[in-house]
């Protein structure tokens, strides 16, 4: 072999080897590519999932309000006409309407409060959706985020208010005043705990506004001030109308303070292990307290629920186009790249 036959044969290895740097960093560039995708598609498919769960977490939370509702209305109709008064018994709240699980409002109320709540928390929405999240350095208190408080507050209290029922205080034995006290801790957390936390978000009245701001249009931030307003006006009425109901009388049968007609009527226990039995039923002033107390609780409910709604309905992240092709797993991208040594 002569020397001139030598530098050809170069070239081709030189060409060669630079063909195989190109496929490697080409076939690179593709894995980096498909990678991408796949990420990208990964936060977009938790951030939609959120917007899914909290829509249907907020549905099934209004459908709970709505048949304990209309179950424990039909159950006030169908027992008027067991009482002197000619009503049947109305409840004060939501909570005694649907005490008692072996009921049929308390069966609907649980049931599907408790989907809700679930579906809510699973959501994990104030970390996924723009318009409610805060950032983590927006401290509320040893060292917790306002973002951390909203998903552990609201949604577990919710859970407590379905699963730990509360008894009529006409009803109730010393050992339940601990599942009443539960049961209110739960309604707090729920109420004031999300008002709280929807007032810091929104900078809504003596709340200072975020430091980092949030992603927030003009339109949605009225409509979600009016529901936390609505929240508030209701809750109010709620425990102003249960202080005037017990001043006259409406707590265990217990003598009337205030001139108001006509409160409940209960038995007196013949024993120690004996519960008060109702003889008569409320009517006249004292019932339509009652009436606004009870719907009082259900409008806070609902604004606390509609509020929810407007959040996931002005959220960007329900617009998410996910690609329509999941992305092959274990193909032949998903190999090591061949060694050049």
């Amino acid at each position: 072999m002569t020397a001139s036959s030598h530098p050809p044969l170069a070239r081709r290895t030189t060409y060669s080897g630079i063909a195989t740097i190109e496929e490697r960093l080409e076939k690179m560039e593709q894995l980096h590519q498909k990678v991408d995708k796949a990420q990208q598609y990964q936060e977009g498919y938790q951030r939609k999932r959120a917007t899914a769960l909290l829509f249907y977490g907020s549905i099934f939370g209004l459908m709970g309000f709505a048949f304990a509702f209309a179950t424990g209305l039909m159950k006030t109709l169908n027992t008027q006409d067991k009482y002197d008064s000619g009503y049947g018994y109305f409840s004060a709240t939501v909570s005694e309407m649907v005490f008692d699980p072996r009921d049929a409002a308390g069966k609907a109320f649980f049931g599907f409060e408790f989907i809700g709540a679930n579906f809510i928390f699973l959501s994990w929405y104030p970390w996924s959706l723009r318009n409610v999240f805060l950032g983590d350095d927006e401290i509320a208190f040893c060292s917790i985020s306002w973002v951390m408080l909203r998903q552990l507050i609201p949604a577990p209290g919710m859970m407590l208010v379905a699963t730990v029922t509360t008894t009529p205080i006409a009803l109730a034995r010393p050992r339940d005043i601990v599942t009443i006290a539960i049961h209110f801790s739960g309604a707090m957390m729920m109420f004031v705990g999300y008002v709280i936390i929807e007032g810091k978000t929104l900078g809504w009245r003596c709340f200072t506004h975020p430091i980092g701001g949030s992603k927030i249009d003009d339109v949605e931030r009225k409509w979600r001030t009016f529901f936390v307003d609505g929240v508030c006006f209701w809750y109010i009425m709620f425990f102003a109308v249960q202080i005037v109901l017990g001043a006259a009388g409406g707590v265990g049968g217990s003598a009337s303070r205030l001139p108001i007609c006509c409160a409940d009527t209960y038995s007196t226990p013949a024993g120690p292990h004996e519960t008060e039995k109702l003889v008569n039923t409320a009517s006249g002033i004292f019932l339509v307290l009652k009436v606004v107390s009870y719907a009082s609780e259900v409008l806070c409910g609902i604004n606390l629920i509609m509020s929810h709604l407007t959040i996931w309905y002005y959220c960007q992240e329900r617009h998410i186009d996910l690609e329509d092709e999941l992305i092959e797993m274990g193909g032949e991208q998903y190999k090591a790249l061949p060694d050049t040594a």
